[in-house]
């Protein structure tokens, strides 16, 4: 799996960090490029799961051009990312991620140019585990870019996740296909809320934050974006009095 994935970017790109746990990466080392950097995840330090992964990767990579794409989509080719990577490109966007017509987000694969953004996410977490949470970026991020995932590729096949052992033989994708889909970029009210959330948390104004955070779930959930609804929910409730 990992190996395809290698194999779709390598043409993008001579630089290729891998994060993962460190008996996986002694795994996958003989069946790699010679080139692939290995970064041993660190989730004491970066967090758990993939947020915390994503964290490593935009703090110890070279502060240009950074695509992030997850181990599990082994269908992923070179000419949707090539696509991707150039409409970020021409956006002036601080991160960029594909989406489906449901509006959920491919939130663990990003874009996103050098910019203070990356280096702000790049901060080992705060503490308490939830700031690994990989959407963090795109819901913290001044200008948000979603790209359909129609204009990458007509099937969607390409962004199927492979998680069961029959998805080998029938790739499903998360979700359907809108060619028609434009282009979408978050700005404004939901980065605000998202700001003040943290910001009264920092000066431990629970009550503000959770006010902050449910409206900012409210925006997402009225524009049709149920993932970044979700998780901005889930910061409301947490820590669960």
């Amino acid at each position: 799996m990992i190996v395809r994935v290698v194999a779709a970017l390598s043409p993008l790109t001579p630089h290729i960090l891998l994060a993962a746990p460190s008996d996986r990466l002694e795994a996958l080392a003989p069946t790699l490029p010679p080139g692939v950097v290995f970064l041993p995840d660190i989730p004491e330090v970066w967090g758990p799961g993939p947020g915390g992964a994503i964290r490593r990767l935009a703090a110890s990579g070279p502060m240009t051009p950074l695509l992030i794409v997850p181990g599990d989509m082994p269908w992923i080719t070179t000419e949707s990312m090539e696509r991707f990577m150039a409409l970020a490109s021409a956006s002036g966007s601080d991160v960029a991620v594909p989406f489906w017509a449901s509006g959920e987000t491919e939130h663990l694969l990003q874009w996103h140019p050098e910019s203070s953004s990356r280096a702000t996410y790049g901060h080992a977490p705060e503490g308490g585990g939830r700031s690994a949470r990989a959407s963090e970026l795109l819901r913290s991020s001044a200008r948000t870019l979603l790209v359909p995932i129609g204009a990458l590729d007509r099937s969607g096949r390409s962004f199927a996740h492979l998680t069961l052992p029959s998805d080998v033989v029938a790739p499903r994708p998360r979700g359907s296909v809108d060619p028609a889909a434009p282009i979408r970029c978050l700005v404004g009210t939901p980065k605000q809320e998202f700001r003040e959330a943290r910001a009264a948390e920092l000066r431990n104004d629970l009550a503000a934050a959770l006010r902050s955070y449910r409206r900012e779930a409210e925006w997402y959930g009225h524009a049709g974006l149920p993932l970044l609804s979700r998780h901005a929910a889930a910061d409301a409730a947490f820590p669960n009095p």
